[in-house]
């Protein structure tokens, strides 16, 4: 089985991607394949506790992303400098995540034979 990390790179307003990726990660769990999740840069924004889409006239798809763990996710990672850059810290975060840095990132890339930005 072919390890596939989704990489999440867009903040969570003003376009698609992160509900297409968290849509797609979704899919490919529920055929069992082997999941990963890398955040980072604006992407790190998606995991932030009560967002408030309501002003935007958005749908909140932000709690789908703890349900990546309830179907099978086997590993899900934020980039730290980019959480700082934002002012997350840890506790901020509705999924629990591996704080790495933009080395463990690349490497993370690399180890996979699947990657898909959104």
């Amino acid at each position: 089985m072919k390890k596939i990390l989704i990489v999440f790179r867009h903040g969570p307003h003003g376009s698609a991607h992160g509900r297409e990726g968290l849509e797609l990660a979704l899919a490919a769990l529920a055929f069992d394949q082997a999941v990963n999740a890398l955040f980072i840069g604006d992407g790190v924004l998606l995991l932030r506790h009560q967002q408030d889409t309501k002003a935007a006239q958005l749908k909140d798809f932000a709690p789908g992303f703890r349900a990546l763990l309830q179907h099978g996710l086997e590993r899900a990672a934020v980039v730290g400098e980019d959480m700082a850059a934002r002012g997350l810290a840890p506790g901020d975060l509705q999924l629990a995540a591996e704080r790495i840095d933009a080395k463990q990132a690349a490497r993370w890339i690399a180890e996979h034979q699947i990657c898909i930005g959104f």
